[in-house]
């Protein structure tokens, strides 16, 4: 997993924030394992306890299903909060502003940009 916390809230609200962000976009999808604790909480540099924590949250928010010993999946049926509006701003772009997919990129990248400012 690959992701920067900014400390603009708890750790673990922000991983929790950022799995639900990839399921979205198509990173895990429905049914993929998650990373360990352990696992992530190395590539993240936090304690795996907080990795645990934000895994608790994404169950209590009906994300992820936990299963013992094997570890935590993400749920048949989540879709994620931005997932249908982001793909009718995609066909939008598409279909009605006739841009490529490279317009598309270049577009987004540079509201990254602007944002970053």
């Amino acid at each position: 997993m690959k992701f920067i916390l900014n400390g603009t809230k708890d750790i673990y609200k922000e991983i929790a924030d950022e799995i639900k962000k990839q399921i979205s976009i198509g990173i895990y999808k429905e049914g993929d394992i998650l990373p360990s604790c352990r696992k992530m909480g190395l590539e993240l540099k936090v304690n795996p306890n907080t990795v645990k924590k934000a895994y608790d949250q994404l169950i209590s928010e009906d994300v992820v299903t936990a299963l013992p010993k094997k570890g935590y999946f993400v749920k048949k049926n989540y879709r994620g909060d931005v997932t249908l509006d982001a793909r009718r701003a995609i066909r939008f772009l598409y279909d009605d502003l006739h841009l490529t997919s490279e317009e598309i990129i270049k577009l987004v990248r540079e509201e990254e940009h602007a944002r970053d400012k």
